[in-house]
């Protein structure tokens, strides 16, 4: 199962720089605000699931998240709209909050992973954290994040 994972991983990650497009300019970086729009979202999403939707998933404890820190990984069976759309929505807003912020394509998808996805298995649910969720959440949102962020530049330079 491992294997896969790093093999899909391999494979995006090779591909990806194919067509990874800098402008080329030298441009301020806000790694900070990057990083509070990406903690904010995940806030927000996360109160609205727990005390709007009162989702079962969300009401998450303190023995949860330490469940998830030490507990395994694993592969969910969610419905095919949550980990295919759900994911990779929530991921591009992960990843166009780095954009944003002038970082780069890779920059914003380890943002999209690490300070997107990886706390939101860890801290936002009740549940065990899982492959497919981080992997569609991080190259999803990368891959859709970076088309918006092509076309918003494109428009914008018209």
């Amino acid at each position: 199962m491992i294997r896969k994972i790093l093999l899909i991983a391999v494979f995006f990650l090779l591909s990806s720089t194919l067509f990874a497009q800098e402008n080329g300019f030298s441009v301020k970086k806000y790694y900070g605000i990057a990083a509070s729009e990406i903690e904010i979202q995940n806030i927000i999403v996360y109160m609205f699931d727990r005390f709007v939707l009162q989702e079962e998933y969300a009401q998450v404890t303190w023995q949860d998240i330490g469940n998830n820190l030490t507990g395994p990984w694993y592969w969910d069976e969610n419905e095919f709209k949550t980990n295919q759309i759900g994911h990779p929505y929530q991921g591009t807003f992960y990843y166009a909050a780095a954009r944003s912020a002038n970082l780069n394509f890779w920059e914003s998808a380890a943002y999209t992973a690490f300070l997107g996805s990886l706390p939101w298995e860890y801290l936002a649910e009740n549940e065990q954290p899982a492959y497919n969720d981080f992997i569609t959440t991080t190259m999803g949102g990368t891959s859709l994040g970076e088309m918006f962020h092509r076309l918003f530049e494109d428009s914008w330079e018209s």
